[in-house]
């Protein structure tokens, strides 16, 4: 049912975003999905970024709130593809506490820590996935790969600067 609601609120989209992870927590499998829409506003059609992950964990309620708003500084208010945001952007967390695992109440946990890290990596793949919508790639192996390279990138021109910076001028 997933992959039927990304597909539902997909509009510019080139093809569903929807990702799921796996991890252990109190010795339970945790699972997180999240579905995904837009990539900013890269063409004039109003393309509203949604995002919503659910997972199954049992976590302390008031914990929710901090959680959400460090996943979106971690993922998706780490891209922008043409500047713009829409007044309707949105991120939202939910969980059912199903997974039978005792509630995480602390996020430096282990635990914690654990169910941080599986939301993250669903919350990133959207990221990758919208780089590379808006680069005209089509899957987020395509631009995991672009960004690794951006990132290379970077880490080249720094060991140049510090050759250069360490030998002097030429």
């Amino acid at each position: 049912h997933w992959l039927a609601a990304a597909e539902g609120i997909m509009t510019t989209d080139t093809q569903p975003k929807a990702y799921s992870r796996q991890v252990t927590v109190d010795g339970k499998t945790v699972t997180v999905t999240g579905i995904s829409k837009g990539a900013g506003m890269i063409r004039p059609n109003m393309a509203t970024m949604l995002g919503f992950l659910a997972t199954d964990a049992a976590i302390a309620p008031e914990l929710l709130q901090g959680l959400v708003r460090e996943l979106a500084e971690g993922s998706f208010n780490r891209v922008t593809i043409d500047g713009d945001t829409s007044t309707n952007d949105s991120f939202v967390l939910m969980a059912t506490h199903r997974a039978g695992n005792a509630p995480i109440t602390a996020l430096d946990s282990d635990d914690g820590r654990a169910l941080k890290a599986a939301l993250l990596g669903v919350a990133g793949s959207f990221v990758a996935s919208y780089a590379g919508q808006a680069l005209g790639w089509y899957g987020p192996g395509e631009a995991a790969g672009f960004i690794a390279s951006v990132v290379g990138a970077i880490v080249l021109l720094v060991v140049a600067a510090v050759i250069l910076v360490v030998s002097g001028p030429v």
